[in-house]
């Protein structure tokens, strides 16, 4: 986890959450960090009985691996939410195409990657392959272009919007990333979005989550980064359905080239209601010990950005989205790109654009959200809404 400016964006309430980068967050003073962090709690397991079932307001965390930060941002720029129910999310489930060449082989420094066995292989994604940096300044001031069309669609339909939300490897980080990080700060607007960074040569690269926060008064616009915490792993049926096989051998198992560092976890308290937390891809699968902290800590809300197929609610996000949904009680939102639902073709399976899935603890089943062709984009209120812009 980083921010733009290396520090915590957030101050704290004094005498209440200590906070430092390596150390991570706790409301205990007199036990050192790493022998256990105290945190708030959101949620308490309503099935069952655990540990966790023992206290309505606070967590226990007694593992370092994974450290947990904790955000109490409150911003004053959205202070009419504090006693709203509601908070309207625009979904952006962008690149609206992605083809098999934005893959390729890459080649780890020897010693560090390279010395796996022959079958295990490198792979990294370039979403604008072989382009120029003026192209790609370009591609990025066009992307907000883009992007104010679907906020103004979006604020005739539902009034106002409050956070905006692209998927994993959504932004390009160089050009892309800058421009929309810029964008949101001059609308207030909170912004969750996967940003990549492709490995160069030997040099790895980055697949992380940039979490974007509003205060008023200040224009002052803070920036939460997490890095992923697993590796993608593309298999052989995973290259087939997705088309691969002219750029990736399927016989060999071919892993993500990007930084591995050590796990954090992000929590952010933006209104008085609502705690979140934002995962990335595998994240959300892995039990243990991503899982399990988010389990203990309970945030009202959890999303999850994904390079996947198609949301539905026979596929392994919906699985897992239920098992956040059962305990602790969280609300689950799952989201893929448009490009990644397309491209994906399982066997005797119809091509579909359900490029997100919501999970709660008290609608019922999985919910999928559909993206008709020629729309570019969904608003979620109390109903989900379609957006048209060009």
């Amino acid at each position: 986890m980083r921010t733009r400016t290396g520090r915590c964006p957030c101050p704290r309430p004094p005498g209440l959450l200590l906070a430092t980068f390596l150390a991570g967050s706790s409301l205990c003073r007199e036990i050192h960090h790493s022998r256990a962090k105290v945190l708030p709690k959101s949620h308490t397991p309503q099935n069952g009985l655990t540990l966790a079932s023992l206290t309505h307001h606070l967590a226990l965390w007694v593992t370092s691996d994974v450290v947990p930060h904790w955000y109490s941002v409150l911003p004053l720029t959205h202070k009419y939410l504090w006693d709203s129910p509601s908070l309207n999310l625009l979904i952006v489930p962008w690149p609206e195409a992605i083809t098999p060449t934005q893959f390729r082989a890459a080649e780890p420094a020897c010693g560090e990657l390279a010395n796996m066995p022959e079958e295990f292989k490198f792979f990294t994604y370039c979403k604008h392959r072989d382009c120029s940096k003026a192209t790609r300044r370009q591609a990025g001031k066009a992307l907000c272009r883009r992007l104010e069309e679907l906020y103004r669609e979006a604020i005739k339909l539902v009034g106002r919007i409050e956070m905006v939300i692209l998927p994993e490897l959504a932004l390009e980080r160089e050009f892309e990333s800058t421009e929309v990080y810029r964008w949101a700060k001059s609308h207030d607007l909170f912004l969750v979005c996967g940003v990549a960074e492709e490995s160069a040569g030997p040099s790895p690269g980055r697949n992380f989550v940039t979490v974007g926060i509003p205060f008023s008064g200040t224009r002052y616009y803070s920036t939460i980064e997490q890095n992923k915490h697993h590796r993608w792993r593309l298999d052989r049926s995973q290259i087939v359905q997705y088309g691969l096989g002219g750029q990736l051998d399927p016989q060999s198992e071919w892993w993500e080239h990007t930084i591995s560092e050590a796990r954090q976890l992000t929590f952010l308290s933006i209104l008085p209601w609502l705690s979140l937390s934002v995962l990335v891809c595998e994240d959300l699968a892995r039990q243990e010990p991503v899982a399990r902290l988010v389990r203990t800590v309970g945030p009202n809300l959890v999303i999850a950005l994904l390079m996947d197929g198609p949301q539905l609610e026979a596929r392994w996000p919906a699985r897992y989205a239920t098992v956040l949904a059962d305990d602790p009680g969280c609300s689950v939102l799952t989201l893929t790109s448009v490009g990644m639902a397309e491209l994906c073709r399982p066997p005797g399976r119809p091509a579909s654009r359900s490029v997100a899935l919501w999970k709660d603890a008290k609608s019922g089943p999985a919910r999928q959200l559909e993206l008709p062709a020629g729309h570019h984009g969904l608003v979620t209120s109390r109903r989900v809404m379609l957006l048209s812009s060009s």
